[in-house]
C-alpha cells in the first residue's frame, strides 16, 4: 500500500507541475497580449489633433465649414471666444496667414442649439487653417489652471458624443447645419471629416467599443482554449493510470 501511495503522489505531482507551466504559459501570454491591446488601442498616432475638412453639397455662398460639439460652457477648455479662422495665401512661394472677419458677435460665435457651439470659437487651442488645397482643424495644448492640456479629435469624440457642421460665410453667418452624424473606423485616412449635404461622417482611429469586446474576446478564447485542452488531456491521462494501476493492484490481491 505504501508503494501504491507513493506512485500515486508522484504521479499527482507530475500532472500538477504540467498544470502549473501551462498555467505559467498562460498567464504570460494573456500579459503579452493585453500589452498589446493596450499600445493598439491605448496608443495615439501622431496627427490626432488635426482632421482635414472636406465638403459638398452646400449651400450658396458656404466660405467653410465649422464643426459643432456639445461642450458645455463649465467643460476644460472652454472659452467665450477662441479666434477666428485663418486664411492662408500663398506670396511668392512663401505662405502669408489673414484672419477671416468673424468675430466674437458673429452668429456662428452666438450659435447654441441643444448645447451645440463652434469648436473653432469655443474650445481652447483650436485652429482652423484655410488654404486652396484644404481646410483642417488643428487642436493645439493650451494651459488652463496652471496645467498643459493636450487636446485630442478622438478625445473630443468620446467626451461630447455625435458632432454637427455648420456651413458658414465668410462674414460668419451659418447658412446651414447638418443633422446627420456618421463615426467611421479608418486607420488608412483618419481623422478625416467629410460634409455632405445633411451628413457629416468622421472618419478615426476610435475603435468602436463593440470591436474591442469582440477581438480581446475571441483573443481570449484563442489564448485559453489550447491550455484548457491540455488540462483535460493530462487530467484525464492521470486518472486513467490511477484506474489502471489499481485495477493492477487488486487482481493481485
Amino acid at each position: 500500500m505504501d508503494n501504491k501511495r507513493a506512485e500515486d503522489k508522484k504521479i499527482i505531482i507530475k500532472a500538477l507541475s504540467i498544470v502549473f507551466f501551462v498555467l505559467l504559459w498562460v498567464s504570460l501570454l494573456f500579459i503579452c497580449l493585453i500589452s498589446v491591446l493596450g499600445y493598439v488601442i491605448g496608443g495615439k498616432p501622431i496627427y490626432t489633433c488635426k482632421a482635414y475638412i472636406e465638403f459638398s453639397d452646400a449651400p450658396e455662398g458656404t466660405y467653410y465649414v465649422d464643426i459643432l460639439a456639445k461642450i458645455d460652457s463649465s467643460a476644460k477648455g472652454y472659452t467665450e471666444f477662441n479666434a477666428a479662422p485663418k486664411e492662408c495665401m500663398y506670396i511668392n512661394d512663401q505662405r502669408w496667414y489673414s484672419s477671416l472677419p468673424v468675430s466674437r458677435n458673429s452668429e456662428i460665435a452666438q450659435y447654441n442649439e441643444d448645447g451645440y457651439v463652434s469648436i473653432i470659437s469655443h474650445l481652447k487651442g483650436a485652429k482652423m487653417i484655410l488654404d486652396s488645397h484644404n481646410t483642417c482643424i488643428d487642436l493645439d495644448s493650451y494651459i488652463e489652471d496652471g496645467e498643459r492640456y493636450y487636446p485630442h479629435l478622438d478625445e473630443l469624440y468620446l467626451q461630447y458624443g455625435d458632432m454637427k457642421a455648420a456651413f458658414v460665410d465668410r462674414e460668419g453667418n451659418v447658412l446651414g447645419i447638418t443633422s446627420q452624424f456618421q463615426q467611421v473606423f479608418n486607420n488608412k485616412d483618419s481623422y478625416k471629416m467629410t460634409v455632405s449635404g445633411d451628413t457629416l461622417e468622421f472618419s478615426c482611429d476610435v475603435v468602436p467599443r463593440i470591436y474591442i469586446f469582440g477581438f480581446c474576446l475571441a483573443a481570449i478564447l484563442v489564448v485559453l482554449l489550447p491550455p484548457i485542452g491540455i488540462m483535460i488531456l493530462v487530467v484525464g491521462t492521470v486518472r486513467r493510470r490511477l484506474r489502471r494501476k489499481r485495477m493492477q493492484i487488486q487482481a493481485k490481491e
